[in-house]
């Protein structure tokens, strides 16, 4: 794969007609619900959006969590999100439900969101874990992938076709309310996560935030990108501007 977008707004003429520009794209399920847009996107590769840790109050199809303030464990300010306990009966069933609907729609796969839960709630991480297997025993055809979850990885990479290397060189700092690069630290790290899921098989897909397209921290992601031998797409941190691919290419 040379080219993938990740992109959460709204899909119009004009939208539609980028995406056929990639190879895959990451998009929202409400943008396209109801029309034949998946239909117009024949030759790229479509990827529903799934957060498999968090909770916004949605739901998917004739998906339903009934009562989901019991089994909410914390609330996450930034994203206005619940984070989930994965280990109930409730949350499993209203994820692997999701994921029906999803692919019912036509998409080709799913991306996990949020994942990375489990290094903070240690606890929760043989569940995230669990329920992606049982996804990929129902669909072993469809493509499956987790944005971060480096931790997970060591469980879940039999299960996996890629994994999403978020903020990759450039990242959104809610703390200070712009956008940044990584330190050198923060770096290293990632870095060194990506390699080991590439030493794992799995293919790796950078995205990276910056303020405008071809600025200096989109240059810098593309760069550190280049320099890995992973493709990668830039946004602002919302995802809600489609970027067409190759414009920062001479």
């Amino acid at each position: 794969m040379r080219t993938f977008a990740v992109y959460y707004g709204m899909i119009s003429e004009r939208e539609e007609e980028i995406l056929k520009r990639f190879d895959m794209v990451i998009i929202q399920d409400y943008a396209v619900e109801g029309g034949t847009v998946l239909q117009r996107l024949s030759g790229t590769l479509k990827i529903g959006y799934l957060n498999l840790a968090k909770y916004a109050g949605r739901s998917y199809g004739n998906c339903r969590l009934t009562d989901w303030q019991s089994i909410a464990i914390e609330y996450d300010p930034d994203w206005k999100l619940y984070t989930m306990d994965t280990r109930t009966e409730a949350w499993r069933k209203f994820i692997l439900c999701s994921a029906d609907e999803l692919f019912k729609m036509g998409f080709d796969g799913i991306l996990f969101d949020d994942v990375d839960v489990a290094e903070i709630h240690a606890e929760l991480k043989e569940s995230i874990a669990g329920i992606i297997e049982e996804l990929r025993r129902r669909y072993p055809d469809k493509i499956l992938g987790t944005n971060r979850g480096f931790e997970l990885l060591g469980l879940v990479h039999s299960y996996l076709d890629f994994v999403l290397a978020e903020d990759l060189g450039t990242m959104y700092d809610f703390s200070i309310g712009d956008y940044r690069k990584l330190t050198q630290s923060e770096l290293r790290q990632l870095l060194h996560q990506v390699n080991e899921a590439k030493q794992l098989g799995l293919q790796v897909l950078a995205l990276a935030y910056s303020r405008e397209p071809c600025d200096e921290l989109d240059l810098h992601a593309r760069k550190l990108a280049a320099d890995l031998g992973v493709p990668i797409y830039t946004s602002d941190w919302q995802l809600s501007e489609l970027r067409a691919p190759y414009e920062c290419q001479k």
